[in-house]
Parts: structure tokens; C-alpha cells; sequence
């Protein structure tokens, strides 16, 4: 999924395996990276996470490392790939945008709501915003330890991790 950075609109073809309970948005990842897809046009909803699927779209400007599907087929079903274990300094670098990586450290901050799980997890000074969506996490409480995976993003200059799973 390389070369899907560029801040241009660019028709793209990718395969990746769903890693996000899908919605009007869902994360695709492979061995090298990932990609969030918004739904546009595209006929096919991916149903759970596993399902390997063929997107074609066009990226989006102003976020990195997303696209617009215009059309989405099920090409079969495969595991998760194994995220790169990261650092919170090297999350916060700001060179891992679009990558499949797991971050751990001890939650510092925790907020709810119906839409998020958002909360920030640190690891000696250094601390880590992190978005887990439509995601529940209830055993998370300050003070514990925990260990995320997602996507490293920047929206809008700011890092974030949408998380499938905690």
C-alpha cells in the first residue's frame, strides 16, 4: 500500500484484510501497511474483520493515507498480520503514518461515549492520544497497563490511532 501518500487525487487499487468492525468506514491492512476506506459508491460492505477485499477508489486530499471506495469485492478471508511493536516516541515521530503498528504504556487519561473510546497512553514522559472507535474496552481503567493496535494516522497534523482491538 506504499505511494498512497501523495496529496493529490489518485485512482488506486488495493487488497488488505479488514481489521475494524466495518461501518460508513473501516481500516484495511497488509504486511506493509494500511488504509482507512470510506464508503463513496462502493456496492460491497465487508461483514466482519478477516475478510480480505479488493478496494478501488480515489485517495483523499487531506487525509493521508485514506481513500473514497467507489467499489469494494470480497476476495477471500485471512488473519490479521502481525503489527510492528513500536515505541511512543517513534508513534509520535510522525514517520509511521498509515502503519500497522502495536503501542503499550500506562493509561494516563479515559473518556467514553458512544462513539469512542479515547484516551491517552504514556510511557515515561512521553505521551500517546489514542481513538479506539465503536470500540467498548471495558476492563480499561487509569493507571493499568495496556497495549494497542491500529493504524498510526495524521488528521489534520494531528496523530491519532484508531484501534480494532485493545
Amino acid at each position: 500500500m506504499s505511494g498512497l501518500l501523495d496529496d493529490q487525487d489518485l485512482y488506486v487499487r488495493v487488497r488488505g484484510v479488514v481489521a475494524q468492525n466495518p461501518s460508513n468506514m473501516f481500516l484495511i491492512v497488509d504486511e506493509s501497511a494500511g488504509l482507512m476506506v470510506f464508503l463513496d459508491k462502493a456496492g460491497y460492505l465487508p461483514r466482519e474483520i478477516g475478510e480480505v477485499v479488493e478496494v478501488e477508489g480515489v485517495t483523499r486530499r487531506r487525509i493521508l493515507g485514506a481513500i473514497n471506495a467507489r467499489r469494494i469485492t470480497k476476495v477471500g478471508k485471512a488473519p490479521l498480520p502481525v503489527p510492528r511493536q513500536v515505541s511512543i516516541d517513534e508513534a509520535l515521530s510522525g514517520n509511521l503514518t498509515s502503519q500497522w503498528v502495536r503501542v503499550e504504556g500506562v493509561i494516563r487519561k479515559l473518556d467514553r461515549s458512544s462513539e469512542a473510546v479515547v484516551m491517552t497512553i504514556a510511557s515515561g514522559r512521553r505521551r500517546l492520544p489514542v481513538t479506539i472507535l465503536r470500540g467498548s474496552c471495558a476492563k480499561l481503567t487509569i493507571g493499568s497497563e495496556a497495549g494497542v493496535t491500529g493504524l498510526c494516522l495524521t488528521l489534520s497534523k494531528i496523530d491519532w490511532m484508531p484501534v480494532p482491538s485493545c
